[in-house]
């Protein structure tokens, strides 16, 4: 078994050639047990998509471990995959190849989202390296991007600590100071409190919390 220390790096890395650089260990790692963000997320991840065909995008998808789960429910469904990782996303393909996926390797505040594109836009623990200013941004095209009723269902790391929370904020605001437009794999998770706070200045209408595990979370916010 992978040591789950193997994701970890003191270095701060450009967040592209962190995932690229353990795209073979990515896949074993986070299909172990007892893990807050591991099989368990997946699984509740796709009891919230339809088994009808419908249209999903997923930010951040990494190799697609939420997908397997998600198309053996939905097989017809047609899924648009972005993440930086064009390692990670050569490995999707191959896993999915027979199935409606099309995959973006690009940073997702780059790519046109649309509107009234989407029934699902669902992350899987990869937006917790963002500022406020710039979740409220992402979050409100993920809203335009969504159908009516459509739901953005997002498993993140999420705290309670409020003082590690604004300590984070002012580590990366130096960060990006000093590397202006550089993207880094750097946490800065939200407590709770303020995740809901931007999800409703984004327009969406309800919020659900289905699961809660140490520091992730899943929260269902429907269109």
């Amino acid at each position: 078994m992978i040591n789950l220390n193997s994701m970890e790096s003191d270095k701060i890395e450009l967040m592209n050639q962190y995932f690229d650089s353990r795209v073979d260990v990515y896949d074993e790692i986070h299909q172990q047990t007892g893990i807050s963000w591991g099989k368990q997320i997946r699984d509740i991840v796709s009891k919230y998509i339809s088994s009808q065909k419908c249209k999903i995008l997923d930010l951040g998808c990494g190799t697609g471990l939420e997908l397997e789960e998600i198309l053996k429910k939905s097989p017809e469904s047609e899924i648009v995959c972005i993440d930086l990782s064009k390692e990670m996303l050569k490995k999707l393909e191959i896993k999915y190849r027979d199935y409606n996926i099309k995959t973006i390797n690009q940073n997702f505040f780059d790519v046109e989202l649309g509107n009234d594109e989407y029934d699902y836009v669902i992350s899987v623990m990869a937006l917790h390296h963002f500022l406020e200013k710039e979740k409220l941004l992402l979050y409100k095209r993920i809203f335009y991007s969504l159908k009516a009723n459509g739901l953005f269902i997002n498993s993140d790391y999420i705290i309670d600590d409020s003082n590690y929370e604004l300590e984070r904020f002012e580590q990366l605001k130096k960060i990006q100071k000093e590397y202006p437009g550089q993207l880094f794999h750097f946490d800065i998770p939200f407590t709770e409190e303020r995740e809901r706070k931007v999800i409703v200045e984004s327009g969406f209408s309800t919020i659900d919390k289905v699961y809660e595990n140490k520091k992730t979370k899943i929260l269902i916010n429907k269109k």
